[in-house]
């Protein structure tokens, strides 16, 4: 089983993918609408003498888009990417609240840092540019808890994201 990882950069990958996607089934879509319409915005009339109802057209439009399930499958791309865009600007929305010490830990956590990790990378840094806090309790006494409620989140939107592409 392929194991998704979850952080940021990746989810935004994702999005940009599904994108993507979304743009090869609009293109396949658009490949079957030229088989049977011309793309001039209207018919003159030798044509639909000749070629016989225009609606005939569209219900054999209509038939191979069945057939290929593409409508579906176009709604369904739509939904996924939607959902991707919210958990995007969900993150970039928690990040944009934090400042200082809270900003820094919490973009290391979505950025694929475990907790307990980005906690000693922040005391590090701290250490080494002569800030305060410099110690790992400071950190998770008085900062980690303004921030836990974003962690949670962000756990619930990992899950989320693992559910729909892991099988």
């Amino acid at each position: 089983m392929n194991r998704v990882l979850i952080n940021y950069n990746n989810l935004y990958r994702y999005y940009q993918m599904e994108l993507f996607n979304l743009k090869v089934m609009e293109e396949k879509k658009e490949k079957i609408r030229s088989k049977y319409f011309k793309t001039t915005s209207s018919i003159s009339e030798s044509e639909t003498t000749r070629t016989g109802n225009s609606g005939d057209k569209y219900d054999q439009y209509m038939i191979e888009l069945e057939k290929e399930n593409l409508l579906e499958q176009i709604k369904d791309q739509k939904n996924l990417i939607n959902k991707l865009n919210y958990y995007i600007k969900k993150i970039d929305y928690n990040l944009s609240e934090l400042t200082g010490i809270e900003y820094r830990l919490f973009y290391k956590i979505v950025n694929g840092v475990n907790i307990s990790r980005a906690v000693e990378e922040v005391v590090s840094e701290n250490c080494f540019n002569n800030k305060k806090p410099s110690t790992v309790s400071v950190i998770w006494e008085k900062y980690y808890p303004s921030i836990k409620k974003e962690v949670e989140e962000f756990k619930s939107i990992q899950k989320e994201i693992k559910k729909l592409y892991e099988p």
